[in-house]
């Protein structure tokens, strides 16, 4: 089965699922904003706002091993799963969104898994971390009460605004340092349910060592904070010595300074692994690697 007879496939369904109340369509290439590559946009009749749905994880999965039959309907399962109480429900305002001197203060980055977001990176700016991916959204604040709306950016917007993907990772970088969100805490102060999860080897394991979780204020990809020079500086300021850098999610990462949990960075990534597959649900999953941050170079490396 090919990925045009795939998104096919799971949109029917979605919308039989869904009823005539909503919109289910191809995220195809299209007019300046519109999403491309492997995604369908999920919406409410009359509502000029859509919930962006990646199919790369969903098509993955159903092309390897899993019938074809059951693996639309998994497939159906965990979209609704997803969007569930997400999707807009009234109109946003993007008048801003058409004057780079206007949306210029809204821009974001966020960090994905550069391999599990292939399709989408290909039509959307971005800068490699690492075996991430640093991509741009800009931030709607007040578009919905108490929900965070966002519009992804495209390679069309770049040529609309006349700006380049330098121009947008300096833009969110400097905002992400005037906003100063960064939470930094101790994880014993936290309710942390995927890191507390009754794993008995991976609680003996990290047993006496102090760990912190780095994010926003906000607790939504917040684990781009790992990308900034100043945070991660103030963070080894801390410690006094390097860390290990564990990817809890795209919203988080947890911290380990290197000298009181040691050097077996194999055993923390196993612990990565175990997270990622049994409480994670896959678009929320960062990376299966460990990194370090050398306190002497001031660079973040893989490690395992």
């Amino acid at each position: 089965m090919d990925y045009k007879e795939f998104e096919n496939r799971v949109m029917e369904a979605l919308k039989e699922k869904l009823g005539c109340g909503y919109r289910v369509e191809s995220g195809s290439p299209g007019e300046c904003g519109r999403p491309t590559g492997r995604s369908i946009l999920i919406g409410r009749q009359g509502v000029n706002a859509s919930m962006i749905v990646r199919m790369d994880e969903y098509y993955t999965k159903d092309m390897h091993g899993t019938a074809r039959k059951e693996g639309i309907a998994q497939a159906v399962s965990e979209i609704l799963d997803v969007c569930r109480g997400r999707i807009p429900d009234c109109d946003i305002d993007v008048s801003k969104f058409a004057d780079w001197d206007s949306i210029k203060t809204h821009i974001r980055a966020r960090l994905v898994n550069t391999e599990r977001n292939q399709g989408h990176l290909e039509k959307a700016p971005h800068r490699d971390f690492l075996d991430l991916s640093l991509e741009y959204y800009a931030d709607m604040p007040g578009a919905y009460p108490g929900r965070q709306a966002t519009i992804p950016i495209w390679d069309g917007h770049m040529l609309y605004w006349g700006v380049d993907e330098g121009t947008l990772y300096q833009t969110a970088m400097e905002n992400m340092e005037d906003a100063d969100d960064m939470a930094f805490e101790c994880m014993d102060e936290l309710l942390t349910p995927c890191w507390d999860a009754g794993q008995e080897a991976k609680k003996e394991l990290l047993k006496g060592c102090p760990m912190y979780v780095l994010g926003n204020k906000s607790q939504i990809n917040g684990a781009v904070q790992m990308c900034s020079k100043d945070v991660m500086g103030r963070v080894s300021g801390f410690f006094k010595q390097d860390f290990w850098i564990l990817p809890s999610s795209i919203h988080e990462v947890i911290l380990l300074p290197a000298g009181e949990y040691g050097e077996d960075a194999g055993e923390l990534a196993r612990i990565v692994k175990d997270v990622n597959d049994t409480q994670l649900a896959p678009e929320e999953i960062l990376s299966y690697h460990v990194y370090r941050y050398s306190r002497l170079t001031g660079e973040v490396s893989i490690a395992a």
